[in-house]
């Protein structure tokens, strides 16, 4: 019989879930003494059990980030079923869930996702996705439409990063990684009472690695050494028994972040001059957090301030492309990078944790400025490679957007609960460019125009217990991704406006039930959704042999699936986890006289049909050197299966099998352990681009590395 990803997820899945029944009816008292705490989120800016919220919403505890070694958000988005990532290994990453956002990024838009990344109630740079992530509670992946509660860019869901905050208690930690492909890592954190009313947590982190490719110019070692760094400072206040008051002012950095591009002729060397190569972000932020509470209900502010900017570039493509598909090698440097500044402000009025009725109601504001900029330093084909965009271009888009909205969850009866919200929303976008050609007698053109967008996003939905640990619920939510001008638009190199790419629009409906044990042992959740997307955004290379010059198509498309998650707790030893998302992403309509290959019917790109992911921890008390220990053991593999790459699905990606690994002796204070990623070396593209049909190039996977740790708590 052939294993399937379904039939292993099930195989292991519903044996528990039976088995775990059976548990509930013994009356062993070794198994029965154990009961967990629900599992919350923070999916509504309160925290609920996520057994009550009518979407789905995957959580990644804090123990579960830990063990995963690579701390970037990125790394971690990619190992969760039902999230879809185009990567070319810098800084301009875009995330899909469901198949649902940007069908492609070779030449799109910094501000066309339709998942938007929040942290401590605010939304973040959309770069924020290829930085590490340290010292959080959990991260929380809301799917589906998010739209009346965030806001713009959350058509297809949220990625709800929940850091640590300070608390009244004294503690710290060091955690320390060394392993091969030269990785480095460090984590420190450190919480201290000030006073009564005063807390103070401080985090920083860094991590070092080498690059995926190794490059042939420099003696086949690495391309680079990616690196990240970052601290974070938190101080909470309450300065009465109804207020809290909470700063967090946060930094990060990277380097050498450099795309990961290769001939797909599975090396995993690169040709290139890295001397030219530039892959580098900054990102700071601060926060302020303020709650008031009556007896009844509370009131809640967020103030945010954001500023971010990257670069990245080098040649146009590595020396092994241009010979096969212009039978000699060219000098080529490009260079783009962006600096985006955000204000947000919001105000919200709601319900308090305990409340037997969910509502909340508020406005927001977000003022961003944001510049990017195209440079072809360097053409020795003079111009053949970069067309209309051998040039200095400038663009700068001014964005100022204003929401209320409000949601209430009200129990109809005992069993019977409605969700219903509505958010009205008012954009207005100022955008300019200023185009000067680097072919001689090619002159300066400019452009100006501005876009105003109105639109109402909601979401309508019911749920009925069946018991106490159990229920059905039903969801529709609308969604909306506000029109923009793309960074790599080429109208104004003849003079003309640039053409705006529309705002896209989606339904999303969902049908789900959840159960949990009494003691919150066991949790399990499935469902089963169908979106559809009208005018999502392909931008199409108009002859990618001969010029990057790109024009942009709208499409319409249709995503449906199921999922499948589950949690179990056995005993106080063992504890599986496992889900598995199965989604069928299609276009359904193809604009006439496309200039793309693609076809109704064709797969949605970087969408695999197929995805799952199955964990085990174990945790046993030892006697180690005269002294009591735990011996901690954790594994967990992640399934990507294949997905087509283009549009026109001229190919298919491989399929994708991660291993990793972490085992440990800890004591009261201190842990040692060994760590492995990608045990099974798995070298599949993550990216890739058939640039004519024998040459296809992209970017693949970091192999194998294994290394040992040190936590040190005080």
């Amino acid at each position: 019989m052939k294993i399937t990803p379904l039939s292993l997820a099930i195989s292991v899945i519903l044996p528990n879930l039976a088995a775990a029944q059976k548990v509930e009816n013994t009356n062993s008292s070794s198994v029965n003494t154990i009961e967990l705490a629900p599992i919350t989120v923070n999916a509504r800016f309160i925290s609920e059990s996520s057994f009550d919220l009518p979407f789905t919403t995957n959580r990644i505890s804090e123990q579960t980030l830990e063990q995963h070694t690579d701390h970037s958000l990125e790394s971690l988005m990619q190992q969760t079923a039902g999230v879809e990532i185009h990567s070319f290994g810098n800084p301009q990453s875009t995330v899909k869930i469901r198949g649902v956002g940007l069908l492609s990024n070779e030449s799109g838009s910094s501000d066309d996702t339709a998942v938007v990344i929040y942290q401590n109630g605010a939304p973040q740079a959309n770069n924020r996705l290829s930085l590490p992530i340290f010292d959080m509670q959990q991260v929380e992946i809301l799917k589906g439409p998010q739209g009346t509660l965030y806001g713009r860019n959350s058509s297809a869901g949220v990625i709800n990063l929940m850091p640590n905050l300070p608390s009244a208690q004294q503690e710290g930690s060091i955690d320390v990684k060394l392993g091969t492909q030269h990785f480095q890592q460090a984590e420190l954190m450190f919480n201290q009472p000030i006073n009564e009313q005063l807390n103070a947590r401080f985090s920083a982190h860094y991590q070092k690695q080498a690059h995926a490719l190794d490059n042939t110019q420099n003696g086949g070692k690495p391309l680079g050494y990616p690196n990240s760094r970052g601290a974070r400072l938190g101080l909470s206040y309450q300065p009465t028994a109804q207020d809290e008051l909470l700063f967090t002012a946060e930094y990060n950095k990277q380097a050498q972040q450099f795309a990961a591009i290769t001939l797909l002729d599975g090396s995993t060397s690169t040709d290139i001059d890295d001397s030219k190569l530039l892959g580098d972000q900054e990102n700071s932020s601060a926060t302020l957090n303020w709650t008031h509470q009556w007896d009844n209900f509370q009131f809640s502010s967020t103030t945010n301030v954001l500023k971010n900017n990257y670069t990245t570039g080098g040649p146009a493509y590595d020396d092994r492309v241009f010979q096969v598909v212009m039978g000699q090698t060219f000098d080529t440097n490009r260079q783009m990078g962006s600096t985006q500044r955000n204000v947000f402000q919001e105000f919200r009025l709601g319900s308090l944790e305990s409340a037997p009725i969910f509502w909340t109601i508020g406005a927001n504001y977000l003022h961003s400025n944001r510049d990017f900029f195209f440079d072809f330093v360097e053409d020795e084909t003079g111009g053949q490679i970069g067309g209309a965009m051998y040039a200095r271009i400038d663009r700068k888009y001014k964005t100022r957007s204003t929401g209320i909205f409000g949601e209430i969850t009200y129990p109809l009866t005992d069993r019977f609960s409605i969700t219903g919200g509505l958010r009205f929303n008012w954009d207005k976008l100022n955008y300019s460019a200023r185009w000067e050609g680097k072919t001689p007698g090619s002159g300066i053109n400019t452009d100006a125009q501005s876009l105003t967008d109105r639109y109402i996003t909601g979401r309508l939905g019911l749920t009925f217990d069946i018991n106490e640990q159990s229920k059905v619920y039903s969801m529709y939510a609308h969604g909306h991704k506000t029109g923009s001008f793309g960074e790599f638009s080429t109208n104004i190199a003849s003079g003309i406006q640039d053409t705006p790419y529309q705002a896209a629009k989606t339904n999303s409906y969902e049908i789900g039930t959840k159960w949990q044990s009494e003691d919150n042992r066991l949790e399990a959740s499935a469902s089963v959704f169908y979106n559809k997307t009208r005018n999502e955004h392909l931008y199409v290379l108009i002859d990618p042999m001969t010029s990057w010059a790109n024009t942009t198509e709208n499409f319409d498309t249709t995503s449906k699936g199921a999922e499948l998650e589950a949690s179990w707790q056995i005993n106080e030893h063992f504890k599986l986890g496992g889900n598995i998302a199965y989604t069928d992403a299609k276009i359904s309509k193809v604009p006439a006289n496309t200039l793309s290959a693609a076809k109704a019917g064709n797969r949605i790109p970087d969408t695999p049909r197929w995805s799952a992911s199955l964990s085990a921890d174990y945790t046993t008390p030892i006697y180690l050197f005269n002294q009591d220990a735990d011996f901690n053991a954790h594994i967990d593999y992640h399934f990507t299966g294949k997905r087509a790459e283009d549009v026109g699905n001229n190919f298919l990606l491989k399929s994708a099998h991660i291993l990793n690994t972490r085992f440990g002796i800890s004591t009261n204070n201190s842990e040692i352990y060994i760590w492995g990623k990608n045990l099974l070396n798995n070298r599949s593209p993550i990216y890739g681009y058939q640039f004519a049909p024998d040459v296809r190039f992209g970017s693949i996977r970091e192999g194998r590395a294994v290394g040992v740790g040190y936590r040190y708590r005080f």
